[in-house]
């Protein structure tokens, strides 16, 4: 065994143990026998590893773990081990963790229990500090790093991801266009897109999410292609899958829907109920997709997995969906991931064909309490946790009467409600140009004038960005 694989090993079990601990302590009192024997087994493991190395220091860095310096890999099995870990830290703004080889098991108790506590004022991590004061003597904290950006980084980035962005649907509306004419395809050009979109993914992306809301219908299915790569890429990144690993998935969710390049443009676009006949042909383009990708030259051997991608990303975890078959068999990982982006982005699209359309927190929400869209709960849970209660794009109604636009996510992730938005019409309906970008978790505003009253903005409800006339895609130019 390496020493890469040896530390990624022992960086798992480490994780698993300390969330084991967590959720017993949780769940029952200390005196509990399955919280002492997840305390138990935590030392155990904290211990083998200090005799070995000397102490462990784990370290936040966005949303990875880092355990001595080795970058440790989250798995679809464990996404929800490692999410619940991080956020028990990030809600002590808790950025480091190191444990040295005195470590005593009476330390773990106390400092568990100080994890499943909600963090407290203003500053959460001065208040951790405090009350680790005199109770844990060899567990060290220190606090996570806030990356702020000036006015013009931030222009700056949403200019490079929107330049990527029209570059990527250029470059599949191209692709389409060659496959559809049987030209050969750019393929030069579209392993740089899928490779484009990948760096922005892992360097811009609050940034390149907010692009997915520039689609034009006129051009849905180039679209279509390029936000199911860009929100199965940033699902891809959750689950820290490596740099190649992620240009297969990309390139897997451009292709994935090769096969609808069959269908009539009319079909593609159209926004009502389909015709059985439609809904019919509809059901081909996966078989239709499998066999385009298979016979197409100039990406060398397309791996298995875009394949299966275009054959299975309307198959259901059970096995049923279409295309049908004899064999009701699970669809690969890379196809569960491309089906979870692929009915989040139709559906906010309100397509006909979907069981529920409308703001992207209704979709999300129907993804995550409906078992009968068949989609992969885990990798659902994936993509809440990448673009929040509130997604990107979401059109909201605050309290105070205001619209705002949702920008992004908030930083501070123990408001997971509580976004960074663009105001973008005040309380009487005045359209306010430029929007003014609040944080909800900590902005307030004054009251009626002449009052001492502080109210906070929170999210009233989410509305109909078309019913109140509202682009939400130009607050993201």
């Amino acid at each position: 065994m390496t020493q890469t694989t040896d530390f990624q090993l022992r960086g798992r079990q480490f994780l698993q143990a300390m969330y084991a601990s967590l959720q017993a302590l949780r769940l029952y009192p200390l005196e509990n026998l399955a919280v002492q024997n997840s305390i138990d087994e935590l030392h155990d493991v904290v211990r083998r590893w200090v005799d070995a190395e000397g102490q462990i220091e784990m370290r936040l860095v966005g949303d990875f773990f880092f355990l001595n310096e080795i970058r440790i890999r989250l798995t679809v099995t464990t996404s929800a081990t490692f999410g619940a870990v991080l956020q028990a830290l990030k809600a002590h703004g808790i950025g480091s963790i190191a444990i040295r080889r005195e470590i005593q098991r009476s330390e773990w108790p106390p400092f568990l229990s100080q994890l499943l506590r909600p963090g407290e004022g203003d500053d959460p991590f001065a208040a951790f500090l405090e009350r680790m004061h005199g109770h844990i003597q060899h567990i060290d904290v220190r606090p996570a790093k806030a990356m702020e950006l000036s006015e013009s980084e931030v222009n700056l980035r949403k200019a490079a991801a929107k330049r990527t962005y029209v570059q990527s649907v250029k470059v599949a509306r191209d692709l389409f266009s060659d496959l559809r004419a049987s030209r050969p395809a750019n393929v030069r050009k579209v392993k740089r897109g899928v490779q484009e979109l990948v760096d922005q993914v892992l360097g811009n992306e609050p940034w390149i999410l907010g692009t997915i809301t520039l689609r034009r219908y006129e051009e849905i299915a180039f679209t279509h292609a390029v936000n199911v790569c860009i929100l199965s890429l940033a699902i891809g990144k959750k689950l820290v899958l490596q740099k190649r690993q992620l240009y297969e998935l990309g390139l897997a969710g451009l292709l994935h829907d090769v096969g609808q390049l069959q269908l009539a443009p009319e079909v593609l676009a159209k926004e009502g109920k389909l015709t059985p006949e439609e809904w019919t042909k509809v059901q081909q383009h996966p078989t239709e997709g499998f066999l385009n990708l298979f016979e197409m030259h100039g990406f060398g051997e397309l791996p298995m997995e875009q394949l299966l991608v275009a054959y299975e990303h309307h198959r259901r975890m059970d096995g049923s969906g279409y295309p049908g078959g004899q064999r009701r068999e699970r669809p690969a990982v890379y196809a569960r991931i491309v089906a979870v982006a692929e009915w989040y982005d139709a559906s906010t699209l309100a397509r006909g064909d979907r069981k529920v359309s409308g703001p992207p927190d209704r979709v999300l929400q129907a993804m995550r309490t409906d078992p009968s869209w068949g989609l992969d709960p885990v990798i659902v849970r994936v993509l809440s946790s990448v673009l929040g209660v509130y997604p990107v794009g979401t059109l909201t109604l605050l309290n105070t009467g205001e619209l705002a636009v949702v920008l992004s996510r908030n930083p501070k992730d123990r408001f997971p409600d509580r976004p960074v938005v663009g105001l973008v019409a005040g309380p009487s309906g005045e359209p306010l140009a430029p929007p003014l970008v609040v944080d909800l978790a900590e902005e307030v505003f004054a009251g009626t004038e002449g009052t001492e009253e502080r109210v906070a903005r929170t999210i009233a409800a989410t509305v109909d960005p078309h019913a109140n006339r509202v682009d939400v895609g130009a607050y993201f130019l």
